[in-house]
């Protein structure tokens, strides 16, 4: 059974502006003086970002890797004590890209320790333990239950867009196989004035080749790199028609799997796009206020920066 249909009495919470505006709009509670901050966590070989509109509303989009016991997953040890050091209690907007372990396994942490408004997800159809837990718990919690693909689009009164590009509801047409998933995986662009981020999961050489063939627009200023900088995405034509200024790799230092590529490493550095990593240099930070652009980077865990 499809995620969707295991959720409807959830979704009919939502059904009406996603079918007739194709979008949600959050609206402000307090007003704040900072910009947008995007936070690409340092979760090892995972992704879990973390994003902060003027106004204060909240998304997190993927909660990185399991541990290897109860209570040692990224959503617990990482992503939680970050949250909870920004004073954040409420999730406006949780977005899970796709169901693999480096992105779902800290899920149930978030889900049980915060309060969220909305989850994201491609409907997909996937076994795995921890997926089937987070989609329990999301049901039994009455979480409102959105199907996140080509089309839909979250509005912030404080002018932040999130508009998900891949994957299009025909790309969701049947259950995939595992080689499948990681290009089902939902791709987004962030924009707030003239500054654009694109987040792109797990999203291989193939998404790119079907985003590139529908004609949309994917140019951005900052890059989240697809599959943690695998030799499989981030294709010479993806890169530029997104020519982005800088590139943010979330990857786990000496991961098994070879990330970042060395080809993805050269593609970047031929573009001249300056790259950051989260093996290297940790949790990587951008701001910006619609114009300019500014990047602080910590090895240090965020909770312990002392505000800086």
């Amino acid at each position: 059974m499809h995620l969707i249909d295991s959720h409807r009495a959830s979704a009919r919470l939502i059904i009406l502006a996603a079918v007739i505006a194709a979008a949600i709009w959050l609206w402000a509670l307090w007003p704040s003086e900072h910009g947008l901050i995007v936070t690409f966590i340092d979760v090892g070989q995972g992704d879990s970002i973390l994003i902060e509109t003027p106004r204060n509303h909240v998304i997190l989009v993927d909660a990185g890797p399991p541990g290897a016991e109860a209570g040692l997953d990224a959503g617990s040890r990482i992503v939680a004590p970050l949250l909870r050091a920004e004073g954040i209690n409420v999730i406006d907007l949780l977005i899970l890209t796709h169901p693999h372990d480096d992105h779902v396994g800290g899920m149930l942490s978030i889900l049980r320790q915060f309060r969220v408004r909305i989850l994201a997800i491609p409907n997909i159809a996937y076994s795995s333990p921890t997926y089937k837990d987070v989609l329990r718990t999301v049901k039994k919690r009455r979480i409102p239950l959105v199907n996140a693909h080509q089309g839909l689009e979250v509005h912030f009164p404080d002018g932040v867009t999130l508009s998900f590009l891949h994957p299009s509801a025909f790309d969701l047409r049947h259950e995939p196989t595992e080689s499948e998933l990681n290009d089902l995986s939902a791709v987004a662009r962030l924009e707030f004035g003239k500054a654009k981020f694109l987040l792109a999961a797990d999203a291989g050489g193939e998404s790119e080749i079907r985003m590139l063939a529908r004609g949309m627009d994917l140019r951005a200023d900052v890059l989240k790199v697809g599959h943690h900088g695998s030799s499989t995405a981030t294709t010479g034509p993806f890169l530029r028609e997104v020519s982005p200024r800088i590139a943010v790799i979330s990857v786990g230092r000496w991961n098994e799997f070879g990330h970042p590529a060395k080809e993805t490493l050269a593609r970047l550095r031929e573009a001249r796009i300056r790259a950051y990593r989260t093996d290297l240099d940790g949790t990587v930070t951008i701001e910006t206020n619609g114009e300019r652009i500014w990047i602080r980077q910590s090895r240090l865990p965020h909770w312990l920066r002392g505000g800086g």
